[in-house]
């Protein structure tokens, strides 16, 4: 069961207002130190995951109007002496829970989309390594690449700040993805170049097609993505960073660009964006089907707006792209 700490500063006045929140079916235990500091309070609250967010979200409410407040949480990874919960009561608190509240979800993804020395630094590694195992057509260089890519942080972002309505977060994300992904089409162009390139290699080749089944492993790595983060098992995305595959095609295009063949190019191009516009097509999805919303109604009714207008972009993208990939193949 994955428990948080949360900690509560507030001034004194408010503290009634707090230990009534605090009377949740998510807190399994509270402490209360009073007068920590110029007549605020402490209180320690030990949550379980069902009802968590409805806590965290009634705690901001109520302080919103207070001064030099802070709600903080912390992972807890054990907790004894553990509480037994009834056989049905586990069954259900176990189906509906979601690991991470909105804030932790919002703040991992922020960083994760962020387009600092180091982000571009890697997106240059990762490119390439890549351009290298695909010359060489090394697969095994090819998925390393993929592993160091940091390209997913910025498409989760996208669907994320759709899911929540938070214009920043899509601009964050939507800049680190144009950027990684130019990085890698240029590294791509010019180490063809340096490393002599004189043909399209196996890997190479198989960066330039696109089908049906290319957008079904991209959702699905988009939805396993957006699940592991939000269930808080973050361990899962190296997979995911290997199955969603958004490295490879940026550098073959960049490569495909330096030897002049147009078709390839189109190819790398149109499953780069198939994969893209699938993972974030996913991501959203899996966020609405798990309630990651914002917290005011009028936040949830901009957050529908950006979801509808998100989801149609990115169908519009995917069936274009597999309508174009079919005419080129018709013409091959």
């Amino acid at each position: 069961m994955p428990l948080r700490l949360v900690e509560v500063i507030a001034p004194d006045g408010y503290i009634d207002t707090v230990n009534a929140i605090a009377d949740s079916e998510s807190v399994i235990e509270k402490s209360t130190l009073v007068n920590c500091k110029d007549g605020h309070t402490l209180i320690r609250l030990l949550t379980r995951a069902t009802g968590r967010q409805r806590l965290i979200d009634e705690l901001q409410r109520a302080l919103s109007s207070a001064e030099h407040w802070r709600v903080s949480l912390y992972p807890v990874d054990t907790s004894m002496p553990e509480k037994k919960l009834p056989e049905d009561e586990r069954k259900e608190r176990e189906r509906q829970r979601t690991n991470q509240t909105r804030e932790e979800l919002f703040n991992g993804v922020w960083a994760s989309a962020t387009l600092s020395s180091d982000f571009i630094l890697m997106s240059g590694l990762a490119a390439t390594i890549a351009a290298a195992g695909l010359i060489q057509s090394n697969a095994a260089v090819v998925i390393g690449a993929m592993v160091l890519a940091p390209f997913l942080g910025p498409n989760i972002a996208l669907a994320l700040g759709a899911a929540l309505g938070n214009i920043k977060l899509v601009t964050r994300g939507a800049i680190a993805l144009v950027v990684g992904t130019a990085i890698a089409i240029g590294f791509g162009f010019v180490l063809a170049f340096v490393l002599r390139a004189d043909g399209m290699t196996h890997e190479l080749l198989l960066r330039t097609s696109v089908d049906p089944t290319s957008a079904v492993i991209a959702l699905a790595s988009g939805a396993a993505a957006a699940l592991s983060l939000s269930s808080g098992t973050a361990s899962a995305l190296v997979g995911v960073m290997v199955a969603v595959a958004l490295l490879p095609p940026a550098v073959t295009l960049g490569i495909a660009i330096e030897l002049g063949y147009m078709r390839n190019t189109a190819g790398a191009a149109g499953l780069l964006l198939v994969n893209i516009a699938a993972v974030n097509l996913a991501a959203l999805g899996i966020f609405f089907y798990r309630g990651i919303r914002p917290k005011s109604w009028l936040e949830q009714r901009t957050a529908s707006q950006s979801i509808l207008v998100s989801a149609v972009v990115c169908i519009i993208l995917l069936a274009g792209a597999l309508a174009v990939a079919y005419f080129l193949g018709e013409k091959s």
